[in-house]
Formats: C-alpha cells, sequence, structure tokens
C-alpha cells in the first residue's frame, strides 16, 4: 500500500493517535504538523534502532523491546507478523487498519460509491427533477444535468434546446456540463461531446483522457500524459491552454482553472513484508526512514544506534530559540514569532509588542516602511486607518510612481497631488498624454464595446450623445465643428427651418423582434425594432451611425414624430373622408325628398 500526495481524504480533526503526511513529505504521529522526516508526539518502540542517533537526546541503559506483533506503548502504530498495520488498534484486519480519523496529503484509493442523486434550485426546465437510481458522477450545467449511473451509463434532464441531454450509449467514467453542450469520458478513455457546436465546442480532439471541464462554449480536458487540452471559444484565451502537467480542471464562463502536477518522492511505503519506509522505496528493517526521525523520547535497545554523543541538547537550524523570536525549519522557511511560518518568510505580531508586525527604518531609525498588525501598511507614515498609505519625504518632488523598462512615466502622483498619465510632469490636478501613434488618449466603452465618449491625441472630442442634467436629450450638443454647443427647442437655437420630408408610411412596414443578447448567458428576452431593418426600409434619418458608418442604433425618441405624421395624414383624409360623407347625406336626403313626391305624383294620377 503506498501513501502519496495524490488525493485528499476529509478535512477533519486529526486525534492525538493519527497519522498525518503533509505536502512536503514530513510524516506526524501524533502532530498535524510534522518538522521533520518523521515527528512523532510521544514514544517510539522498536525491537532495534540503526543509524544516526548524535541528535538523540536522555538515552538510558537497558533492554526494554518490542516484537512485531507487540503494540507500540500508546497504540499509536501496529504492525503484526503478517504485515497488516493498525494506526489506534492493534488488531489490524487489513493492510493498513484505522481507528479513528484520517488526515493526509494524498491518498491513492481504488474504486468508488455511488448514491441517489438530490437535486434543488431553480427548476424552470426540469434541471433539477433527478432521475430515480444510484450514481457515481454528476454535473450541472447552464440549464440542465448529466450523470452517470453506477453501472457506467449516462442520464440526462433539463432543458434540450441544443440536444445537450441527448446522451451517447456507451459508459463513461467522468461528465461535465456546460453552457448548452456536454462532454463524456468513455471508459476507454476516449471523449465524447454533444449540445451546441456554434463554437466548436464538442468537436472534440483524438487521444484519451482522465479530466474533462465544460464551459460557456469551450471545452478543457487533461490528457493521460498529464497536458491540457482546450477547444471552442477563446475570446478571452480561456481555451488557450498553459504547458505542463496537471491533475484536475475546471470550466467558467470565460475562464478556466487547473492544478499543476507537483512530482513528489515516496513518502510513506508499507511492503508486503510488513517493512515501513518514510523516503526510502524499499525499506530494508521494520521502519527505515531516509531523513531525521524526531520523537519527545525513545524505548527500545538502542545498541546500533552510532554517533552518540553526550551534553545538552542545542537549538539546531529546526528547532526554535526558546522565545520563539526567530525560527527555521528544514524547508528553509523562517518564521518570527511562529514556529509554522508556512513561507519563506512569515512574521507574526505578538501580543501586546506594539501594533507593528514589520518595520524598516532608515540609520537614524526614521521609518520607511511598516505594516501593522492589522494588515495596515504605510510609507513614512502614520497609517490613517487605511489598508495603505504614502506620505511623501520632505524634498520630494513626487510621492508616486510607475515607469517602463527605458524611464518612461507611465503613472505619477506629484507631491502637490496632481497626477499625471503618460506625462512628465502634471501642471493640472490630472494630465493625460498619449504616446505617438495612439489614436486617442482617453475611451469610454459600452460593455458591448463600443465607443460612447473619447479624446483623441489630437484634441477632437467624439461622444455618443450629450445630455445636460435632466437627463433630457437636449441642453447640450456637439456641433460638425466639435464644438459643444447649447441646444434647445426654441426657434432661438435654430436657423434654416423648413419643413421635413420623407416617406412617413414606411414605418408603418416596421415590425416588432424579440432577441436575446449575444453575450447574456442569462436567457433574458428582449424585443423592439433593428436597427439595420429600419434602414433597410430607407428611414436613414432615424439609424444611428458609428464613426465607421456602420449601424449602431435607432434614434427611438424620433419615432413617434414619423408616426405622429402619419396620424396626422391619416386624420387629414378622415376629415376629408366625413366632409364627403355630409354631401352625400344631403344630396340622398334631397333625393329621398324627390322620390317621395314623385311617388304622391304617380299615386294621385293612379287615382284617375
Amino acid at each position: 500500500m503506498r501513501i502519496g500526495p495524490t488525493a485528499t481524504i476529509g478535512d477533519l480533526p486529526a486525534p492525538a493517535s493519527s497519522l498525518t503526511i503533509d505536502s512536503s513529505g514530513n510524516v506526524g504521529i501524533g502532530t498535524t504538523t510534522p518538522a521533520t522526516e518523521l515527528d512523532v508526539i510521544g514514544t517510539v518502540s522498536a525491537t532495534l534502532f540503526v543509524g544516526d542517533g548524535s541528535g538523540l537526546t536522555g538515552i538510558s541503559e537497558g533492554d526494554p523491546s518490542y516484537g512485531s506483533s507487540a503494540a507500540s506503548p500508546d497504540g499509536a502504530v501496529f504492525v503484526d507478523d503478517a504485515g497488516f498495520v493498525g494506526v489506534g488498534t492493534p488488531a489490524p484486519l487489513a493492510m493498513l487498519d484505522v481507528d479513528g480519523q484520517t488526515r493526509t496529503a494524498g491518498l491513492e484509493i481504488t474504486g468508488s460509491t455511488a448514491g441517489p442523486l438530490v437535486g434543488w434550485g431553480r427548476d424552470n426546465f426540469g434541471q433539477i427533477t433527478v432521475p430515480p437510481g444510484t450514481f457515481t458522477a454528476v454535473a450541472a450545467g447552464y440549464e440542465h444535468s448529466l450523470a452517470i449511473r453506477s453501472g457506467g451509463t449516462l442520464a440526462g434532464w433539463g432543458r434540450d434546446n441544443s440536444g445537450q441531454i441527448v446522451v451517447p450509449p456507451g459508459t463513461f467514467t467522468a461528465v461535465a456540463a456546460g453552457f448548452a453542450h456536454s462532454l463524456a469520458i468513455s471508459t476507454d478513455g476516449t471523449l465524447e461531446g454533444w449540445g451546441l457546436n456554434d463554437d466548436g465546442q464538442t468537436v472534440v480532439p483524438p487521444g484519451t483522457f482522465t479530466a474533462v471541464a465544460a464551459g460557456n462554449k469551450y471545452s478543457l480536458a487533461i490528457s493521460t500524459d498529464g497536458t491540457l487540452v482546450g477547444w471552442g471559444l477563446d475570446d478571452y484565451g480561456q481555451s488557450t491552454v498553459p504547458p505542463g502537467t496537471f491533475t484536475a480542471v475546471a470550466a467558467g464562463r470565460y475562464h478556466s482553472l487547473a492544478i499543476e502536477e507537483t512530482v513528489y518522492s515516496e513518502t510513506a511505503l508499507i511492503v508486503s513484508d510488513g517493512n515501513v519506509g518514510i523516503g526510502v522505496t524499499s525499506p530494508a528493517t521494520k521502519l527505515e526512514v531516509d531523513g531525521t526521525v524526531t520523537a519527545t523520547s525513545f524505548v527500545g535497545d538502542g545498541s546500533g544506534l552510532t554517533g552518540i554523543i553526550e551534553g545538552d541538547p542545542s537549538y539546531g537550524s529546526s528547532t526554535s530559540s526558546p522565545d520563539d523570536a526567530v525560527y527555521v525549519d528544514d524547508d528553509g522557511e523562517v518564521g518570527i514569532g511562529t514556529t509554522t511560518p508556512g513561507a519563506d518568510l512569515t512574521v507574526r505580531a505578538i501580543a501586546g509588542g506594539g501594533s507593528r508586525a514589520f518595520k524598516v527604518e532608515e540609520a537614524d531609525g526614521t521609518m520607511t516602511f511598516a505594516v501593522r498588525e492589522d494588515g495596515n501598511a504605510g510609507v513614512r507614515q502614520s497609517f490613517n486607518n487605511v489598508d495603505f498609505n504614502i506620505r511623501n519625504k520632505s524634498g520630494n518632488t513626487m510621492v508616486f510612481g510607475c515607469e517602463k523598462s527605458d524611464g518612461t512615466n507611465i503613472f505619477h502622483v506629484w507631491a502637490e497631488g496632481n497626477v499625471g498619465i503618460g506625462a512628465s510632469h502634471a501642471d493640472v490636478a490630472l494630465n493625460v498624454m498619449g504616446e505617438s501613434g495612439d489614436d486617442s488618449i482617453f475611451n469610454c466603452e459600452h460593455p458591448d464595446g463600443t465607443d460612447n465618449f473619447k479624446v483623441d491625441v489630437d484634441g477632437e472630442i467624439w461622444a455618443h450623445n450629450l445630455r445636460y442634467a435632466g437627463g433630457a436629450p437636449n441642453g447640450l450638443g456637439m456641433s460638425s465643428a466639435g464644438e459643444i454647443v447649447k441646444v434647445g427647442s426654441s426657434r432661438r437655437y435654430k436657423e434654416n427651418i423648413e419643413p421635413f420630408a420623407d416617406d412617413f408610411d414606411l414605418i408603418l412596414q416596421t415590425e416588432l423582434k424579440q432577441w436575446t443578447g449575444k453575450r447574456d448567458d442569462s436567457g433574458r428576452i428582449g424585443f423592439g425594432f433593428i436597427a439595420d431593418e429600419i434602414e433597410e426600409l430607407g428611414l436613414e434619418s432615424l439609424v444611428v451611425y458609428d464613426q465607421d458608418g456602420q449601424v449602431q442604433s435607432l434614434k427611438f425618441r424620433n419615432i413617434p414624430l414619423y408616426t405622429l405624421e402619419v396620424v396626422k395624414r391619416h386624420e387629414r383624409e378622415v376629415k376629408t373622408l366625413q366632409a364627403e360623407n355630409e354631401e352625400l347625406r344631403d344630396e340622398n336626403k334631397e333625393i329621398r325628398e324627390r322620390l317621395a313626391k314623385l311617388e304622391e305624383l304617380v299615386e294621385r294620377l293612379a287615382a284617375k
């Protein structure tokens, strides 16, 4: 059985009698933070110790021995004559039998468990209405769900507008669900993809794979050699994979993540004859350690030890000084105020030791940089309760600066508070200077990437629309010469006034459309007119064009003016028809009167 850093079993607190193997390969018994290759809080028992015992203290005479079938004094670790290892139990029933919680930086285990599915949350397409049965893996997409049954076959449910839940036949070991596409790894290691394929996200590469992930219209997988493969949408570089080997991969909406593989040496090995090796792959004794063994005491036959020296214990590189002021562990990590640095340098403030955990001073003691224990940092200042604060040194003209490698200014803050971007000095609160070849020095864009406001390097200003503070489109405007002018509906702001002519009836040919945004994955439905269709009708006066002459939007506030002109014309036609109807009514009345008189005359003549 091998215990190595290939997986993690839980994150549960380990009891005092547990076995811990951290990510650096150190093994701890009775401690969760081993500082050496083997660190034991308690007594170590063995029938024989062989190796350099020069670092041992408290050696006593005697011959207490423990056979291979005897438990250590506290029953922490036990190896019986069959090679079975027990942790917390003197009667192991397997190669490794642990009585208690287990914690390790990695453990490789074969086999799997299966259980029923549970779903919760939004269910507008039945995506949480789970099927019956037992399953070994599950994946949730945007509005659809996938799972692997205990027999290896796939199940899919939820939204199916692109065939994303129409699962292929066969058996599979892994499954992933994206926005509207699905992926799975067959038992032979090959990939299968189905569903939406507008960016090639389901056109799977050849080869065999161990892991797969599905994002928003793109896909990722780990080949059996550990390298990454990506395909599909790549507008943010999300499917352009980095080099190296990896053990896990995940895909988001427009970003990707992977865990890089770290090669470790053997940490703990128990071979078939019951021998245990730490740092070695072929232990020749019951316990063989390649490195330093640390314990509070050793019990057993130490006759085989060499290099035993007498004298007081000394503080080595892996031992803290009496007050834990400075500590260096075996990995070269330095701790100040802590015995568990966890980084090349870790500084921990001491309770009651002052407000600063880290400080740099000039030769005369003047503080130049300090980090307070609450995380605030400052340069030549007293923090002022902000995360980071810089105070200008007397005589300096600049407080903060960023420069290119050739010394060219990028961003500077001067002592008087002026800010310069690309400028050698700022005589105003903010001075922005563009570089040669730049089209603009300031740009504000819409989320779809179109320009809303831009200042060109030649001083020209371009704006999609100017509004005054009240929010109405009138008040301020921009002339064709680039001047900002005051505008309004009064005649005093206008000249060359004449009737506007256009085929207003064309507005009646427009058709309301509904849509979903290309970059809006929420599925929200929008409705209105399409600017391109308005232009195709010949109503260019209602269309907004960008600086390149491309159709951009509509002048929605002018559309009612067109419909008003149509209504006015119809009103005139109605009034004309009404007048004609009045004349016809009068004529009909006169005809009816004449007909009545004629009928009366006919009756009189007939009576004679």
